[in-house]
């Protein structure tokens, strides 16, 4: 969460004027992005060590949620830092990542409630 404050008072302050306005928009998905990550993290955490049945489904969670936000963003950030169009390629497999982390996440809050059922 400090990551993507900083970030994005970076790009509000020192790079705005640095950047065209479509690399704006990317450097700006990429901050929410991780930031959205960052606040799925604090919700997941305290789930991880209440779950015993999903644990490892969870902890999976937390790990596609961590490597999709780097691969998605950090696409981004390279993209517009180096000029090469081509890392956009690169941003889907990051939004795969957070996909399967989210699903995963579901999946295990799935299997938690159908354990408490009598």
């Amino acid at each position: 969460m400090l990551l993507t404050v900083i970030l994005g008072a970076f790009g509000a302050h020192a790079v705005k004027e640095k950047l065209s306005a479509t690399d704006l928009e990317i450097y700006k998905t990429a901050v929410h992005y991780l930031m959205i990550t960052g606040f799925a993290l604090l919700l997941l955490a305290p789930r991880v060590a209440s779950l015993s049945e999903s644990k490892k489904i969870m902890i999976f969670s937390a790990q596609a949620l961590i490597g999709g936000s780097l691969i998605f963003s950090g696409s981004l950030f390279i993209l517009i830092a180096t000029g090469v169009r081509q890392w956009g390629a690169v941003t889907p497999i990051g939004g795969m990542g957070l996909i399967l982390g989210l699903g995963a996440w579901a999946l295990a809050e799935k299997k938690n409630k159908d354990k408490k059922r009598p």
